[in-house]
């Protein structure tokens, strides 16, 4: 077999953000013969995987004008955000209340006839925002009164209209990777997920424009990479990388706590924090903290766990299981004393980490290959992608 894959890297201002997901097709693709490369320009003589960030200008209407040149060569999105809908107002990741949801649907008209790779708004997104425009007011009161603004203006030389920028930015971002989401869906020939529950968010957006949602990738590698790799040159202590929200400092501070309650603390070496791209020399955690990023949020973090146990190859450990991907099963799940009375084990008795990779992790593996296949087979399956390999002469 000689099918190309071609990941479109582009759109993306820092690809370590999804170095992860990269990693994770290429396994999927290479381990059933697929040629794979990343590329920051879209191939024609390839099937084009395009991770969702649709943010920049230039690489939208790049996209935009390759599909208009080519339009033969499939494009295949992926979908990594969930859309949250709270007081007549969606965005990705949007869980905030109704002064957030005033704040988005102004700057949702804003940025709809500001930029013209975005659909423009409708009289319906008019009649929302209006009737929600006497929540601005307070909303700006709100964030100017914020602990985060306080702080800003007391230990900064900044203003406090800074840091009402860095309050809102985020909200910004997600709501402009959900308009560019949604004007890009046009240039696809099928929408792959990362978590089954995107699925309820973005199949409007894609039967409106006869898209195919076929399904989700689950994290994947190489039992062998377990076997032999787990733990090796690590400390027995617990890390936690990433976004380090302030819910999950919590969880880790909580976990430092419980060493010293259990008389455990000369045992654990201190928790650690990681950011993205930290290189940092020294041995790393044999476990690592992987909790919610907020006491109130709704879905379990797939590719995080994925990093922990085949990039990192360290034991993830989860203060929630969400039951909603059979990567957790594959975790440890926090409780205390006994949790961390088994991470001793387990880093310690080398029989113990052997029984808990056959036990959990193998299967879960075995899990994702199968999904994978009918995934891949669904992918070759598509009209677009079965009619580009027959005119090139390659048949699935």
């Amino acid at each position: 077999m000689n099918f190309k894959i071609n990941i479109y890297t582009a759109n993306h201002g820092k690809v370590e953000g999804i170095e992860d997901y990269i990693k994770n097709l290429h396994y999927i693709f290479e381990s059933r013969g697929f040629e794979v490369k990343n590329s920051r320009g879209l191939n024609e003589n390839a099937i084009n995987i395009v991770i969702d960030e649709f943010t920049n200008f230039p690489s939208n209407l790049f996209i935009k004008e390759f599909r208009a040149r080519h339009p033969e060569t499939p494009i295949i999105l992926v979908a990594t955000e969930f859309v949250e809908r709270k007081y007549f107002v969606s965005s990705f990741n949007h869980f905030g209340s109704i002064f957030e949801s005033a704040f988005l649907s102004w700057i949702d008209l804003g940025l709809r006839n500001k930029r013209t790779d975005f659909i423009k708004s409708s009289p319906t997104q008019w009649l929302k925002s209006i009737a929600l425009l006497p929540i601005i007011p307070l909303y700006i009161i709100k964030l100017a009164f914020s602990i985060q603004s306080l702080k800003s203006m007391l230990k900064r030389s900044d203003s406090w209209l800074q840091g009402l920028k860095r309050g809102t930015h985020q909200q910004i971002y997600m709501h402009m990777r959900y308009l560019g989401f949604q004007s890009m869906i046009e240039c696809a020939d099928a929408i792959i997920m990362s978590h089954d529950l995107i699925r309820p968010g973005i199949v409007p957006f894609a039967e409106k424009n006869n898209v195919p949602v076929i399904g989700t990738f689950f994290p994947e590698c190489s039992d062998d990479t377990c076997k032999e790799e787990m733990l090796k040159g690590k400390d027995l202590c617990i890390e936690i990388s990433g976004s380090v929200t302030l819910y999950r400092s919590r969880q880790l501070r909580k976990i430092a706590r419980d060493t010293t309650i259990f008389g455990m603390h000369h045992q654990f070496k201190a928790p650690r924090k990681r950011s993205f791209g930290d290189n940092a020399n020294g041995a790393r955690a044999a476990f690592s903290l992987h909790p919610p990023q907020t006491k109130t949020w709704k879905y379990a973090s797939p590719t995080r766990i994925y990093r922990a146990l085949f990039v990192d190859k360290n034991i993830p450990v989860i203060t929630k299981n969400f039951k909603q991907h059979p990567i957790e099963e594959a975790c440890l799940n926090y409780d205390g004393g006994m949790t961390l009375l088994k991470m001793c084990q387990l880093y310690e008795k080398p029989e113990m980490l052997k029984e808990y990779i056959n036990a959990n992790v193998k299967p879960y593996l075995a899990i994702a290959s199968k999904n994978n296949n009918a995934l891949l087979k669904k992918l070759m399956s598509l009209p677009a992608v079965d009619s580009f390999h027959k005119n090139s002469g390659l048949q699935p």
